[in-house]
């Protein structure tokens, strides 16, 4: 589905993009993934479309309306949230274009505003493994849940350290100016498309999973085992 700020856009290099995923899950379910994505898109326009989406009325009310029906009994679901991904074939996450794939090319790890800014992530095994026990578990349905995350607090200066570490190559970190992602967006997708939520980078972003782990009686990857088997699926030598 497309949108603009006035309704329906037939341009599509003017209309960001509205994803809804069904997947067949154990059990006769289905689980459903909604993304709202290419804000840029609309120019000027985008940074208020994203205020409005994220507000009363946006999506959060959609997700409200969602829940009502699943304890009215009218629906089976829950909410599953992560922080950002990272590890093994998470080719689409940003620590894959700005640690990852520089090292694996010989250049030097950038990151995105703060590299001194607390920010946690969520090792994709792990998104998999709180997925799966979720929709395996009846009494999990009808909540909001967290999926496992490290509680470590993580910062980009301590992720790229590990990962030059671990792969061998001397600790270095390129942190560009505001001025420089917007022309890197123009040649690396998802630092684009991450240019709306640079906020998130700039400031302590905290994430807690503590719910999913009391419940199951589990703990998350340590980043540095997270981070090496990252490397290890696409830098050579690690």
């Amino acid at each position: 589905m497309y949108a603009n700020v006035g309704g329906y856009e037939p341009d599509l290099a003017k209309a960001s993009e509205v994803d809804v995923r069904f997947t067949a899950a154990p059990g006769g379910r289905t689980r459903v993934d909604l993304e709202h994505r290419h804000f840029e898109r609309h120019g000027a326009g985008g940074a208020s479309m994203r205020t409005a989406v994220d507000s009363s009325g946006g999506w959060g009310s959609l997700l409200e309306m969602f829940m009502d029906e699943v304890k009215r009994g009218e629906l089976q679901g829950m909410i599953v949230r992560s922080a950002d991904f990272y590890g093994p074939g998470a080719v689409l996450s940003v620590t894959h274009a700005t640690v990852t794939e520089r090292l694996r090319a010989g250049k030097t790890p950038q990151w995105l505003g703060n590299p001194k800014a607390v920010h946690m992530f969520t090792y994709t095994q792990d998104a998999g493994r709180t997925l799966a026990l979720l929709g395996n578990t009846a009494t999990a349905y009808g909540q909001v849940w967290h999926a496992l995350t490290s509680h470590e607090p993580m910062t980009g200066e301590l992720f790229v350290r590990l990962a030059c570490e671990l792969s061998h190559r001397p600790y270095g970190l390129q942190v560009p100016p505001r001025w420089m992602l917007a022309l890197l967006g123009v040649f690396v997708p998802i630092v684009r498309e991450n240019m709306e939520m640079l906020y998130q980078f700039e400031h302590d972003y905290r994430f807690d999973s503590g719910k999913f782990e009391r419940a199951f009686g589990l703990t998350a990857t340590g980043y540095r085992e997270g981070i090496a088997a990252t490397l290890s699926d696409s830098v050579p030598g690690v």
